[in-house]
């Protein structure tokens, strides 16, 4: 009898998807985590050298791990200024900068129906009565550069800042076998991918593990828009085109994703 349990593969890093893993367990799914990337807090050469909230109108977090890293950089006895405003590009990071920070420090991000990426933040920021002087642009190694050049154009004095880094995360042998396991039984799965880093990082593995064709007869949900492209370009041109989804990055979006297809795919 084949397994008629739908399965699930987060690859956010580890620890990120705790929640997610415990809501798909009780809907159901069997759910393993793949994590693509390892992310780590970026090292600083001098703590007197760190740009601090205080020195900027706005410190814009690209992410929860760009608040993370931020976070431990600064350290403890750093207070939030209230003449600093905390931009996100969601909601989820803007809690992660509240929790990090304070709860009283005032944040500014799309709402979260909206696209949550450096457009849809900036065109938040374009509304408000006045533009800041001055912006620090905390984020990874690499990223796009479309917000800070939107900002510069406008005669804002934009400063990136490196909180965090990613790199490879090399999955386990025993992942790895019940991957192939996986594949051998003609299971399924939904792959959950959530940056243009992961899912390069992801696809290569699974050619590493001779796992491309697998993944090519899987289904996918993604976090944005552009990465469906991405993906696609990876799996290849002229092959099989997979189903892909797009959520917004936040728990329940992403749930409510994987249950649409598991109502209208067989994922056995």
């Amino acid at each position: 009898m084949p397994n008629t349990t739908p399965t699930a593969i987060l690859t956010r890093p580890a620890g990120r998807s705790d929640a997610l893993v415990r809501a798909l367990c009780q809907k159901g799914w069997r759910v393993i985590e793949c994590p693509a990337l390892a992310i780590r807090a970026a090292p600083v050469e001098s703590w007197f050298t760190l740009p601090r909230p205080a020195e900027f109108d706005m410190v814009v977090f690209v992410s929860g791990a760009a608040v993370a890293g931020y976070a431990r950089q600064l350290g403890k006895g750093v207070e939030w200024p209230l003449t600093t405003l905390a931009a996100a590009v969601g909601p989820a990071t803007a809690r992660a900068a509240r929790a990090a920070f304070g709860t009283g420090i005032a944040t500014l991000y799309p709402a979260s129906a909206q696209a949550q990426d450096s457009e849809a933040l900036w065109d938040v920021i374009v509304r408000q009565p006045s533009l800041p002087r001055s912006v620090l642009i905390v984020r990874g190694q690499v990223g796009r550069e479309w917000l800070g050049e939107q900002m510069r154009a406008r005669g804002i004095e934009v400063q990136a800042h490196i909180a965090y880094e990613r790199e490879v995360a090399v999955w386990p042998t025993e992942t790895v076998r019940t991957l192939r396991d996986w594949a051998a039984q003609g299971v399924r799965p939904v792959w959950l991918l959530t940056s243009a880093e992961g899912i390069v990082a992801t696809l290569d593995q699974a050619q590493a593990n001779d796992l491309t064709d697998w993944c090519r007869e899987s289904a996918f949900v993604v976090t944005h828009p552009r990465l469906t492209r991405v993906l696609q370009h990876r799996l290849g041109e002229g092959a099989h085109t997979p189903l892909i989804s797009t959520a917004l990055p936040e728990d329940d979006a992403v749930l409510l994703c994987f249950e649409q297809i598991r109502e209208h795919v067989s994922l056995c």
